[in-house]
C-alpha cells in the first residue's frame, strides 16, 4: 500500500495539488494517524484516499487529467 501512497502523494504534488495533499496530513495528524517520528502507521495508509474522497464530495480538488498516468499505473500494479 505504501508505494501506492507515495505514488498519489507525488501526483497531487504535480497536479498543482500541493495544498490538499497538505490538507490530508494535517487531518491525519489531528487524527493521530502518524508516529512520534512524524511517518504515518502502516494501518492508516488507505486513509489518504478516504480523506481525499471527502475532499472531491466537497468539490475542495482540481484535478488536471493529464497527470494521471503514472498514478493510473501505480493503482494497476497494486491491484
Amino acid at each position: 500500500m505504501k508505494p501506492l501512497v507515495d505514488s498519489f502523494k507525488k501526483y497531487l504534488v504535480d497536479s498543482g495539488n500541493e495544498k490538499v495533499l497538505n490538507k490530508i496530513e494535517l487531518r491525519l495528524r489531528g487524527n493521530g494517524y502518524f508516529d512520534e517520528s512524524g511517518k504515518i502507521k502502516d494501518n492508516y495508509l488507505e486513509e489518504y484516499f478516504n480523506m481525499f474522497s471527502d475532499l472531491v464530495d466537497a468539490n475542495e480538488v482540481s484535478l488536471k487529467e493529464d497527470n494521471v498516468g503514472s498514478l493510473k499505473k501505480s493503482f494497476t500494479d497494486f491491484f
